[in-house]
């Protein structure tokens, strides 16, 4: 798939302010004070308005920034699936009574063929659903595009798409042709006789193709789990950091890389539960709470060597997140479930805090004036509680923000940490909807 501004159709109302200036004149604008930049910027109440702000020069950029993740909290990335052709990005916090387009900050129609499989520092990682299957990084607010290496080389792909395609052709053959009767008995009842094949036939032909639409569109949904950068996409240094397949692996790409790597097998490792880039390096957790550092090299292949510490969260049948604030914490967040017929639901949470002094970590009791925002394929982070949010809401402190589901029926819960209560925040119209947080590319 060839992939550019004009095949995502975007129409986004806040574009990228484009300075027309004198070098001289743009340098008495970077000039300005720091202090009133943040007096300025503290002052305004609209996103866009900090997005515009933001694009002028760097320093103008670096206090846009300070003042977004002082004044701004996540923003929710809703995406209903190929056959919606909408994207959608909106305050959640704004009043609830609100229709959900008075809520939106940006809104912008995408093609059949792409899926949104989550995003990393503001940018959402789209993956073209016919051949090659090519990934690409695009900010939802400039339109920018950075293509990464397509999916279709990865061994576990090849295999898939094997398997489906038996799996395809003899489901469609099994229910296709309904009875069958003849005029008269073959020439010789004693063999066997050759009819023509059904493929020329037109319902065959559209069958096939609805089908294989279905089965790329169901492999992508669940394939790639979620994205982790160690910079944007324009530094040249970027590193982007993939789980996925089944059995929740790890691959990499370097900026201008043509194929994924894959990390070298592990004894022992488990599926992969969640990473992070932090502190200059990714971390790693599986299902059973075992940490790695993953180690690069541009010889070898990269590897994920465990942390060797004993983690009070060892063995904890839950998912698992990352979440680091803007002050450098790390936390761990470990979702309780409830098991029943009907389905899943999440019970709770419990808040570990890494101690970047003795790298144990312990259990917190308080989020200390903090919220978290939780999203299995997006970010998740801690923010100041009491944020305004983007035209109004508000942050509890003490709560937990995050979106529930397996990908087919995802919703959006608040876990309230005092009353051990969960709410309910959003339910979108769609069955199969994808969610999740994003922070504007600028926020980084």
């Amino acid at each position: 798939m060839s992939l550019s501004p004009t095949t995502l159709e975007l129409s986004v109302t806040c574009p990228a302010v484009t300075m027309v200036e004198s070098s001289s004149s743009l340098s008495l604008w970077s000039d300005l004070p720091p202090e009133l930049l943040d007096s300025v910027f503290g002052g305004l109440c609209n996103l866009k308005d900090i997005l515009r702000s933001s694009s002028v020069c760097s320093s103008w950029h670096y206090s846009a920034s300070l003042v977004y993740h002082r004044k701004f909290v996540p923003s929710l990335a809703v995406f209903n699936g190929p056959t919606d052709k909408k994207f959608r990005i909106l305050n959640l916090l704004k009043d609830p009574t609100h229709e959900e387009s008075d809520r939106s900050e940006s809104d912008f129609r995408v093609d059949s063929d792409i899926w949104f499989c989550g995003c990393t520092r503001g940018f959402l990682l789209a993956i073209g659903v016919s051949f090659p299957y090519q990934v690409h990084l695009i900010n939802p607010y400039t339109k920018a595009i950075s293509s990464l290496p397509s999916l279709s080389p990865l061994e576990d792909v090849q295999q898939l798409l094997q398997f489906q395609e038996i799996s395809r052709v003899s489901g469609i053959l099994k229910s296709f042709v309904k009875k069958a009767v003849s005029s008269a008995i073959p020439s010789n009842p004693d063999s066997i006789s050759s009819l023509p094949s059904l493929s020329p036939l037109e319902d065959v032909q559209q069958l096939l193709q609805f089908q294989e639409i279905s089965r790329v569109s169901g492999i992508l949904k669940s394939f790639v789990k979620k994205a982790v950068s160690s910079a944007i996409p324009s530094n040249p240094d970027c590193i982007v950091m993939i789980i996925y397949s089944f059995d929740r692996k790890l691959a990499l790409c370097r900026r201008r890389d043509k194929n994924w790597t894959d990390f070298e097998s592990v004894p022992g490792i488990s599926s992969i539960d969640d990473i992070v880039f932090y502190n200059g390096i990714f971390l790693a957790i599986d299902k059973i709470g075992e940490i790695y550092s993953c180690e690069l090299s541009l010889d070898d292949a990269p590897k994920a060597v465990p942390m060797g510490r004993a983690a009070p969260f060892k063995y904890e049948p839950c998912k698992k997140y990352f979440a680091e604030s803007v002050s450098g914490e790390l936390f761990l967040a470990l979702k309780k479930l409830e098991y029943s017929d009907e389905g899943d639901s999440t019970t709770c949470f419990v808040i570990y805090e890494l101690d970047s002094d003795t790298g144990e970590w312990r259990e917190v009791r308080s989020l200390k004036g903090k919220a978290l925002f939780l999203s299995s394929r997006g970010l998740s982070m801690a923010v100041s509680a009491g944020n305004p949010g983007s035209s109004g809401g508000f942050v509890e402190e003490n709560s937990v923000y995050f979106t529930d589901g397996l990908g087919m029926s995802d919703s959006v819960g608040v876990f309230e940490w005092e009353s051990k209560q969960i709410k309910k925040l959003y339910q979108p119209s769609s069955w199969n909807s994808q969610l999740f947080w994003i922070t504007p590319a600028y926020a980084y």
